[in-house]
């Protein structure tokens, strides 16, 4: 898949949850990745529609805005969302809908056409015998996580929805402090098991909002 052609199925991804989630609405404003904001720059030039950004946020735990690395120089962290208003043009937007919708079944139909239809790398199962694996390049990559009880049970409980810390630490009878540090953890697993899964995109975490699985991941359970 050429890049041009990854970017117009991400943009289809983006179409299709903002019609079936309803995620922007005229006037309110809401939260997204940051990744999206680039997303929907481009259905902005289309002109499907119209964006205000409010506000950039990043993960911070520590409480610091920023730090001082050992030249002496300050750096803010990398944001993760970004809270935005957003006005939506609902006769573009159905247009602009139709278009991509038509691309990327034409871009399907040719993969699947050349033998090369892609795995979705973004899909895990996670298994009370096996632990969290997925299938990526003809091969099957595991991070036996059901070997760690308490690590396992975050995962099960994990949704797509932010979990407060105290709500989810309550949920596995832990401290916030020792769920913190054992998401952390996860992270660091998911990064040396899986090939180019940052552990910060497989668990999202926002300040205020606590932990989700992330925005591009599917987690599938099985017994």
């Amino acid at each position: 898949m050429t890049p041009e052609e990854e970017i117009t199925t991400e943009i289809w991804k983006l179409l299709k949850k903002i019609q079936k989630e309803r995620l922007l609405t005229n006037g309110d404003a809401c939260t997204r990745p940051y990744s999206d904001l680039a997303l929907l720059r481009k259905l902005e030039n289309e002109g499907a529609i119209n964006i205000q950004v409010i506000n950039l946020f990043s993960e911070v735990w520590s409480g610091r805005m920023g730090m001082v690395d050992n030249t002496g120089k300050f750096t803010m962290p990398s944001p993760l969302s970004v809270e935005i208003k957003v006005k939506l043009f609902k006769r573009r937007f159905d247009v602009v809908y139709n278009i991509y919708q038509k691309k990327a079944a034409a871009i399907e139909k040719a993969n699947l056409a050349s033998g090369f239809a892609k795995v979705d790398p973004f899909l895990f199962y996670l298994s009370r015998s096996t632990g969290l694996y997925r299938v990526f390049q003809n091969d099957t990559e595991t991070y036996p996580v059901h070997r760690a009880k308490q690590r396992f049970q975050i995962l099960s409980n994990l949704t797509k929805s932010f979990q407060r810390t105290e709500q989810l630490a309550q949920e596995i009878r832990t401290a916030a402090g020792r769920l913190r540090a054992q998401i952390v953890g996860i992270r660091e697993q998911v990064e040396q098991h899986f090939v180019g899964i940052r552990g910060k995109d497989f668990i999202e975490g926002e300040q205020g909002l606590g932990y989700r699985i992330g925005e591009k991941i599917t987690l599938k359970k099985r017994e």
